[in-house]
């Protein structure tokens, strides 16, 4: 239990989402049927999935590992200040998520560089970047748009295939990006729930994240094939709105990154891949039984 509460088990989801949204908008723009794959086509987004949820397991421990001298004086109740963790179990657990996450690349084709881009650039943020906040966020952004990029190239088994895709306003490498925009946004808010007073970075990341959130809704419901997903847009927007003028930083942050499944499934429905969207959708609500088991610390 003190291992799942380490890698932030609520969180460990939150990958698929990414990657199931990514494959549905390749797909979508693929020349094969846009309807759901089946047999052995999943078996490049279980893959991308799988290792979408090692890479964020690894980031888990390793920002455990590099911050462990400040948590022990700012934060001792969490795993490793407190003892239920040792530091050799925490450094095993990264290697071997890492390990685990290479080897999935290679069961999806074409993902492997992308896998060790995220990677880098989590080594890069835990050790060079996170004191800058706005770098710090802005790769913490870029990491989770590399996650759905990931799903994105494993439909089309190659990033030089997924460059001839048709580039449109809902297209993999657009929604990609507004997505790192997101996070960005969120990672910036989230940057102040330990200041007594929030201040404009709490703003600018709350302000950007229902703008981006408004957009990417009106985005996803007028494309080809879309299955409607305004609905979920809109409740992503409805809960962020009452969260941001009544709840505690926090509490704020932890809506804002929960939302990501609905934007996720929204946009796998604005793709047309109701299947898949159904599937983020229980995703969401695994993880918020695991919020209930595993609070944030």
């Amino acid at each position: 239990m003190a291992l799942l509460e380490l890698l932030r088990a609520p969180l460990l989801l939150t990958p698929i989402s990414d990657v199931a949204a990514g494959w549905a908008v390749a797909t979508a723009l693929c020349d094969s049927p846009t309807t759901p794959p089946t047999g052995g086509e999943l078996r490049p987004l279980i893959a991308a999935s799988a290792c979408g949820v090692f890479l964020l397991g690894a980031g888990m421990a390793q920002n455990a590992l590099s911050d462990r001298a400040d948590d022990s004086a700012r934060k001792p109740s969490r795993p490793l200040p407190r003892g239920a963790i040792t530091l050799r179990m925490a450094q095993f657990t990264f290697g071997l998520l890492t390990l685990g996450a290479l080897a999935a690349s290679l069961a999806a084709p074409g993902t492997l560089v992308i896998t060790l881009a995220i990677i880098s650039l989590t080594a890069a943020y835990h050790y060079v970047l996170k004191p800058h906040r706005v770098a710090g966020c802005l790769s913490l952004g870029v990491l989770r748009g590399l996650d759905m990029l990931l799903g994105a190239t494993a439909a089309t088994a190659g990033l030089q295939a997924l460059q001839e895709l048709p580039i449109t306003a809902f297209s993999p490498f657009v929604i990609c990006a507004i997505y790192a925009l997101y996070v960005t946004g969120a990672a910036l808010h989230a940057s102040t729930d330990d200041e007594a007073e929030g201040g404009i970075w709490s703003r600018v990341g709350l302000t950007l994240d229902m703008l981006l959130l408004l957009a990417l809704g009106w985005m996803a419901t007028t494309a080809p094939g879309s299955s409607d997903p305004s609905l979920l847009f809109a409740l992503a927007a409805i809960r962020l709105a009452i969260a941001w003028k009544t709840q505690p930083r926090p509490r704020v942050t932890g809506v804002a990154l929960s939302n990501v499944y609905l934007l996720g499934a929204g946009v796998c429905y604005g793709a047309g891949d109701v299947q898949l969207g159904t599937t983020v959708l229980v995703m969401f609500l695994v993880s918020r039984l695991l919020m209930r088991r595993f609070p944030p610390s």
